[in-house]
């Protein structure tokens, strides 16, 4: 999983924290969909750069369907694409934070941007290997008995 020491630095844990690489766009909605409707997951991150509208929609009434926070990671180029989304945000590197733009929201227009001040964490450039193996050793799910007899697909 990349920066690893990122998300710790966040306050999560990694093996907590489920990495889904796929080399067909297909198979990356396919699971972001059905991660979405199962409701296994506190939040799904998703980073796609060409999505078409319909998988748009879809996604859109999976995030709806459930209590999964959803948020989908694009370029700001695609700020003028269509989305069903009711929230849609600019983010930019700005000195010792971040500048958040509103592309759209309900409500009256904003133009203006919000500054989040992004504290600076001074953490080790490395993580000793055996720290990483010993959480991938760990086994994330027992199944019980009846788990077991389901088939799973």
């Amino acid at each position: 999983m990349p920066q690893t020491l990122a998300w710790c630095q966040l306050g999560l844990n990694p093996s907590e924290v489920i990495w889904i690489r796929s080399e067909r766009t297909a198979d990356a909605l396919w699971s972001v969909e059905h991660l979405l409707g199962s409701g296994c997951c506190g939040a799904v991150l998703f980073w796609q750069n060409h999505i078409r509208s319909d998988s748009l929609r879809r996604l859109h009434l999976a995030a709806q369907s459930g209590e999964t926070l959803f948020v989908m990671f694009r370029p700001l180029a695609s700020a003028m694409d269509a989305s069903p989304a009711p929230l849609r945000l600019s983010v930019r590197p700005a000195q010792g934070g971040l500048d958040i733009g509103f592309v759209k929201r309900r409500g009256p227009q904003h133009e203006g941007t919000l500054y989040l001040p992004m504290p600076v964490i001074h953490a080790p450039r490395s993580v000793p290997y055996r720290s990483i193996e010993r959480e991938r050793e760990k086994p994330r799910y027992a199944p019980s008995a009846q788990d077991r007899e389901t088939e799973w697909v």
